[in-house]
């Protein structure tokens, strides 16, 4: 059983690494009713943090503009194309610097293609094999702590990106793919006066239709 951690203001992490699962910014597309959707939560649709709304000016990315639902959890925007990037620095969570990166994708064409951030996953099919690529200005991004969810189903964890970026995992016939990204950088700085003794960034990707 997953363990769930306690809501609070600062809500990034578990306080136990080897057990953490990151609050990612999670991007969506709903074609259907053709918006964009943002909300920040431990896997997609479970353990949502309501503090979106206090950053919705922050946000940076091609979408938008982005209005606060009335319970407070999700931000929505009309939708204008197949896929959409946005970014948000969260700001010093303990001794990190946080930053946010987030991509919601039609389908997985549109998912292989770069978003041009400057942290990104993209994602690939070969026949019944997922592989998704974590980069950092255009260069793989190894070692990278990847969580792989299915409609919001845990289907991959503890999962490690390889020397060029890459983690690969079977493919789901159908559903919303789900894939957070965790890159650190063990360099300490100060920013706006907040030192930190690394930067943590919170990567992400989803994908509305897989068939």
């Amino acid at each position: 059983m997953r363990l769930r951690n306690v809501l609070l203001p600062a809500v990034l992490m578990t306080t136990a690494p080897s057990l953490a699962h990151a609050h990612f910014l999670w991007a969506y597309i709903d074609s259907t009713k053709h918006v964009a959707k943002l909300e920040i939560a431990e896997s997609p649709g479970e353990s949502i943090a309501p503090i979106l709304g206090k950053f919705a000016s922050k946000i940076q990315g091609s979408s938008g503009p982005w209005h606060l639902t009335t319970d407070l959890q999700f931000l929505m925007a009309p939708l204008t194309t197949n896929a959409f990037s946005t970014s948000l620095e969260y700001g010093l969570h303990g001794s990190d610097w946080v930053t946010w990166w987030a991509r919601g994708c039609k389908d997985i064409n549109s998912a292989t293609k770069s978003s041009g951030q400057a942290y990104e996953l993209t994602v690939r099919r070969t026949k019944r094999i997922l592989t998704a690529i974590v980069r950092r200005n255009g260069k793989a991004v190894p070692n990278a702590q990847i969580e792989v969810y299915c409609s919001g189903k845990e289907i991959g964890s503890k999962l490690k990106s390889d020397a060029t970026g890459m983690v690969s995992f079977s493919a789901p016939a159908h559903g919303v793919l789900a894939v957070g990204a965790i890159v650190t950088e063990p360099n300490s700085g100060k920013i706006r006066g907040a030192a930190y003794k690394q930067k943590m960034h919170l990567v992400s990707i989803t994908v509305e239709r897989l068939d």
